[in-house]
């Protein structure tokens, strides 16, 4: 104000406006277009583009006073409340954006970096539900790419589990962060499981990268010597006629045959099949040195 000023107290009013304005913003929308019926008192951020009455006033605030419109210049920074929301807006330097909707870097008791643009420093986090269902989602791009879990120690690696740029589900370890051994992977299109080193169960090794798996071969056929079944895993014989007419049978009897193979001698055991009778459900035993079979034993 001047000295000798007429009508003082219209340029005090307009000073408080302003400071209000810098100190205590709130606006009735963030929008690029002047409202239809615009009132007295209205203030409005200027979202891009600006246009009508706003052209070229993007990011301005705009304050509707007297039946016109006045502007006040912003700077990359201010906040603003809008409405009976609540919601806060921050100018940036590409225009009014929702504050918290999103953010370049966001560090939680830590700095966020380029390459880790969320970092949370806490003794533990939670991720809890609103009523349901909780998911924790990792995206990649493609199947060349990998989305996994990295645990470390000292910020070098340990262990990590999640889909490789193969396209398995694998779990792998390793002793310094730069050496990898794989202890388990899993095939997504049938689900199979492979262990590529030994599996131990109480300290003992149950299966080594030596262990054959026992599989199903499938039907024996009639006239099959049982001599010749020295691979590791089980054989049926469906029928008493089929096994009558093999050879080294215990008994003219269905069943199912398990053979273990290791190095240079198999063993043999020979279940019966039958539900009633002098045979039913009796359990035989051998074992051949050299492809040399000794007799079948009763157990």
């Amino acid at each position: 104000m001047a000295p000798a000023q007429a009508q003082k107290h219209l340029t005090h009013n307009e000073a408080i406006v302003a400071i209000d304005e810098r100190l205590q913003l709130r606006v009735d929308a963030l929008q690029a277009d002047p409202p239809a019926a615009p009132h007295d008192g209205q203030v409005f951020a200027i979202a891009r583009p600006a246009s009508g009455d706003w052209a070229e006033q993007d990011d301005q605030i705009a304050r509707r006073q007297n039946d016109g419109w006045t502007f006040t210049e912003t700077e990359a920074g201010w906040l603003a409340t809008v409405g009976d929301t609540g919601e806060v807006i921050i100018l940036r330097n590409d225009g009014w954006a929702v504050y918290g909707s999103r953010q370049a870097q966001l560090g939680i008791g830590t700095d966020a970096d380029e390459t880790n643009r969320l970092s949370v420093s806490s003794p533990s986090v939670l991720f809890n539900h609103a009523g349901d269902d909780c998911r924790v989602a990792i995206n990649r791009d493609s199947t060349d790419d990998v989305a996994t879990i990295l645990f470390q120690t000292n910020f070098s690696g340990r262990a990590e589990i999640g889909l490789s740029s193969q396209g398995n589900l694998v779990f792998r370890s390793s002793p310094d962060g730069a050496s990898w051994s794989e202890a388990l992977s899993v095939n997504p299109s049938n689900g199979d499981i492979t262990i590529p080193g030994d599996l131990s169960v109480g300290g003992e090794a149950v299966l080594t990268t030596d262990t054959e798996v026992m599989e199903l071969h499938g039907f024996i056929a009639p006239n099959t010597d049982l001599d010749t079944l020295t691979t590791t895993g089980f054989h049926h014989q469906i029928s008493n006629s089929g096994a009558a007419a093999g050879a080294n049978y215990p008994v003219n009897r269905a069943g199912m045959l398990q053979v273990i193979a290791s190095q240079n001698m198999v063993y043999q055991q020979y279940h019966v099949f039958s539900l009633a009778g002098v045979d039913a459900n009796k359990l035989f035993v051998r074992g051949s040195y050299f492809g040399n079979f000794g007799p079948w034993r009763e157990i």
